[in-house]
């Protein structure tokens, strides 16, 4: 197994160092025809090279050992790896800093864009909802009420101006802003988006939207 460390040489690119190695708690039991029971261990090694091959570096290298009746050997062909293993493997890299914060920036916001699209295919389902279940007049009514003293507060609440005013004044503002809010998540559909968003954002964004701005609502009124 690979150590931190450690010089090596690549047959055509030359030496390096290795830096650091990403594992997994555990290696992967699988069950092979040919020998039966085989664990794979895959790794994350960051290297450092005496010569970069090019301007990208390479530093990146993903070596893994295969173990049969107890004898550890090294993979030899591209490793073939699960979604589980892959995830715990680079947590383990990102804790360890493998990477600049500019890549896990660029990482995230490709993450992030993709959930976001996941998040909107899957809110087209609203448009086959049968027209009993839509907006009625009166509820279309409210929603737009709603939504224009939201904006209205929050617009409001933005500009330098607003930290000028009277400390009471300002915390009225705020706490109609997170009543109006309120309210508005009684409206059932907007429910549904919200349990959409457990499944479809990154962590704890539908709590918030919900649990805790329900939670300093009922705070501000408990001041009053």
């Amino acid at each position: 197994m690979i150590q931190v460390g450690q010089e090596k040489k690549a047959k055509y690119w030359g030496s390096f160092n290795v830096n650091k190695v990403a594992r997994l708690k555990k290696p992967v039991e699988c069950q092979c025809k040919e020998v039966g029971v085989a664990l794979f261990d895959p790794t994350i090694v960051k290297i450092h090279w005496e010569t970069p091959p090019s301007e990208d570096k390479h530093e990146f290298w993903f070596p893994y050992w295969i173990t049969i009746g107890g004898k550890e050997k090294y993979g030899q062909f591209a490793p073939i790896i699960g979604e589980k293993a892959l995830l715990e493997l680079l947590k383990d890299a990102i804790e360890q800093d493998f990477f600049t914060k500019t890549f896990l920036k660029k990482l995230g916001g490709i993450v992030a864009k993709k959930l976001t699209k996941t998040t909107s295919i899957n809110l087209e389902v609203f448009d086959a909802i049968p027209n009993p279940l839509r907006p009625s007049q009166a509820e279309s009514q409210f929603l737009t009420l709603a939504y224009n003293r939201f904006y209205d507060i929050f617009t409001e609440v933005m500009a330098d101006s607003f930290w000028e005013k009277d400390s009471w004044y300002r915390f009225s503002k705020v706490k109609d802003g997170f009543g109006v809010y309120s309210e508005l998540l009684n409206y059932e559909p907007l429910r549904w988006v919200l349990e959409n968003m457990k499944i479809s954002r990154p962590p704890m964004e539908a709590e918030i939207a919900r649990e805790l701005f329900k939670f300093i609502r009922n705070i501000t009124d408990k001041l009053v």
